[in-house]
């Protein structure tokens, strides 16, 4: 039995990563779930895992339910003093980072689906990863994908991995057209059921730009050799590309329940049917390259990467902030990039990516854009 953390339960990670330990009880045991704020989701899990404990983040929401902790240092405390073997972190944004952190630092495995902690933090977690002899493993379906491909690879045969994206909602909209689109379009995610703020990021690509600087950050490969095109049907997850020229690629239908499965039970995997795809169905695989007007996001995580140092934490601190501006209606869609890439500029090449540094600056910068439409 391997033991289970829940963080971010009530998110669509955290919802699918219960499901999946429901379906696998006989291998998977939750010892422990958090929510922030949703009572409501709690309620329910409680119901299914009656002997898990239970902890509340916010500090100003009311329940009977037996919680064993409450308010901003639950999470550590859960971390740092419940016995078990891996910590799925479904946190959303920037503040999953801390968590990430305390989950290593307790010698516990790491299942990442906020890919900001890597962004933020990428060398010092691993390294954090290596001293404890932990693992990081991804939950994001395209960097599981790529996991799932490159573990029986000679590194030295790999040219470039490729990442897939599904274009969003806004694939076909010309310049023009994206500079009038509403926070209620941008929603609006073809393929994924998912919250506000990541359903943004996959209609602006700065969801791909931060799986491009994880890529980097995971598998050690240069940001130029880390692709992205576009796949509407969402079938193909990843693939990489030999320098003999064949590609190899991880399908499935579009699923969270089969890369949260795998990441929990790896490297011992029950193969418990998640999803299937009847062959003699006729599929369609195309390729399309990301469209100019939806390049600027994708750019800029490019030139973070390039950048190096505090860069990726500041690209992802404005997106942050610019996102927030654009669902209170303050600014355009297209003004996202904007903030980002002016943010971008400021020069940090003294910065030094220690633990408390990586957060702060990351407020700061947040800060920084939010004041300007105080």
């Amino acid at each position: 039995m391997r033991r289970v953390i829940i963080l971010g339960s009530s998110g669509t990670i955290g919802q699918n990563a219960l499901r999946v330990c429901l379906r696998c009880k006989d291998a998977l045991e939750v010892v422990s779930v958090h929510v922030h704020s949703s009572i409501d989701k709690l309620a329910s899990v409680h119901a299914d895992f009656p002997n898990a404990r239970l902890i509340v983040s916010a500090d100003d929401v009311h329940t009977d339910l037996p919680l064993y902790a409450r308010g901003a240092d639950a999470i550590r405390s859960l971390i740092m003093e419940t016995d078990a073997d891996i910590v799925l972190n479904g946190i959303s944004g920037s503040a999953g980072y801390y968590a990430s952190f305390w989950t290593l630092e307790s010698g516990k495995d790491l299942a990442l689906a906020n890919k900001e902690s890597l962004v933020m933090a990428g060398p010092l977690l691993q390294k954090l990863a290596k001293e404890k002899q932990c693992r990081i493993l991804p939950v994001d379906s395209e960097h599981w994908a790529l996991f799932s491909l490159l573990k029986n690879e000679n590194p030295d045969l790999i040219s470039d991995l490729v990442l897939t994206a599904s274009g969003g909602p806004f694939f076909h909209y010309s310049q023009e057209q994206l500079r009038t689109v509403t926070p209620e379009e941008a929603v609006r995610h073809p393929t994924w059921a998912m919250g506000a703020k990541i359903s943004i990021d996959s209609a602006t690509l700065a969801n791909k730009g931060l799986e491009v600087i994880e890529a980097w950050q995971l598998f050690n490969l240069p940001p130029k050799n880390i692709k992205v095109v576009v796949h509407r049907q969402s079938l193909v997850h990843a693939m990489i590309r030999m320098k003999d020229g064949a590609f190899h690629a991880h399908i499935s239908r579009p699923d969270m329940q089969l890369s949260i499965q795998d990441a929990l039970l790896y490297p011992d995997m029950q193969h418990v049917p998640v999803c299937d795809m009847n062959l003699e169905q006729s599929w369609q695989f195309g390729f399309d390259p990301v469209p100019q007007a939806l390049r600027p996001m994708l750019d800029l995580a490019y030139q973070a990467c390039q950048a190096g140092g505090a860069a990726p934490v500041v690209y992802n601190a404005a997106n942050e902030a610019a996102v927030q501006l654009f669902r209170e209606k303050k600014i355009g869609f297209l003004d996202i990039g904007v903030h980002v890439g002016r943010a971008l500029q400021y020069n940090i090449d003294n910065y030094q990516q220690e633990r408390d540094a990586v957060f702060g600056l990351h407020q700061d910068v947040y800060a920084r854009i939010m004041k300007n439409f105080e």
